[in-house]
């Protein structure tokens, strides 16, 4: 029997199921890094309005290092960590199949045409979506 060891990354999910998680690894070398709360915002599709927002467009491929840059930003501010240096070729490797999949929604700033807002749609179904990456510049928040 061989041991395989992985580095263990994130784990998101209801308390209910994540706390059972780490209760059964005590006492074992993994340790969480970092714990905190997640707030999932769910709604439904009768308290949707429709807007038209005509500056929102699909991300293009030559979008990746604006995109790349402030999905980094995204991941820095909600986790309080730096992406480590062996992460960055697969995170820009996400980014860029997500544009490519055309998935990456943005907004650009009509003075500057600095992407400003990002969004991708992550996963569907006919009566859901899972909408993930939200980002706002700091600049043109509220």
């Amino acid at each position: 029997h061989r041991r395989v060891s992985a580095r263990l990354q994130t784990i998101i999910g209801p308390r209910e199921a994540v706390e059972p998680f780490w209760q059964a690894y005590a006492g074992t070398s993994l340790t969480p890094l970092q714990v905190r709360r997640q707030v999932l915002l769910d709604l439904r599709a009768r308290e949707l309005r429709y807007f038209s927002e005509p500056l929102l467009e699909l991300a293009e491929p030559e979008d990746l290092n604006e995109l790349f840059q402030m999905s980094v930003a995204m991941h820095e501010e909600e986790t309080g960590l730096p992406l480590h240096p062996s992460e960055r070729d697969v995170f820009r490797r996400n980014v860029a199949a997500r544009i490519e999949a055309g998935h990456t929604w943005c907004l650009r700033d009509s003075f500057t045409d600095r992407i400003i807002f990002k969004a991708s749609v992550a996963s569907w179904s006919p009566e859901v979506a899972q909408v993930e990456g939200v980002f706002v510049r700091p600049a043109y928040r509220k």
